[in-house]
């Protein structure tokens, strides 16, 4: 299953959001494209199993991640996870 990950900030790395997505579960990707303004990034997590993304969506939606308060949600075609 795709995640949509928005608001985190410039400094979060490929592997910080490895990291916290896999304390739901077996990561199989992740990639991010810049806000147009360079002040933040949108990333795209894809998971194995779609009961483990959305317990990662139901924890991690609105939280607090390094300062930034994130949204997180199931990727939709609007997001244009290739673009």
């Amino acid at each position: 299953m795709n995640v949509f990950i928005s608001n985190t900030g410039v400094n979060v790395s490929e592997q910080n959001i490895k990291n916290l997505f896999s304390e739901f579960g077996s990561v199989i990707s992740v990639f991010f494209k810049r806000s147009r303004n360079d002040k933040s990034r949108f990333w795209w997590v894809i998971m194995t199993e779609q009961s483990d993304a959305n317990n990662a969506i139901l924890t991690l939606n609105g939280s607090i991640y390094q300062n930034n308060k994130i949204t997180v949600s199931r990727a939709s075609l609007r997001d244009k996870i290739h673009s």
